[in-house]
């Protein structure tokens, strides 16, 4: 079995320098979606909450884990 775990930008779902391209979509459905389509990390976008406190446990909810910087949700 294979350690590797896969993860991915919220640029899939809104872009971060352009926010009107997916601006309107909300955090709740990148991050279900992401779980959804099997990935188990993300990397930090413009929607995440920024206080550890709040985003930490909103990831875990998810199954997901902050890819960019370390923080674990498990």
């Amino acid at each position: 079995m294979s350690n590797v775990q896969y993860g991915i930008s919220p640029l899939t779902w809104t872009n971060d320098d352009m926010p009107e391209l997916g601006g309107e979509i909300p955090l709740e459905t990148c991050l279900s979606e992401m779980a959804e389509a099997g990935f188990t990390g993300t990397e930090l976008g413009t929607k995440y909450p920024r206080e550890p406190e709040v985003l930490v446990p909103l990831l875990k909810e998810h199954g997901l884990v902050l890819a960019s910087v370390g923080i674990a949700a498990t």
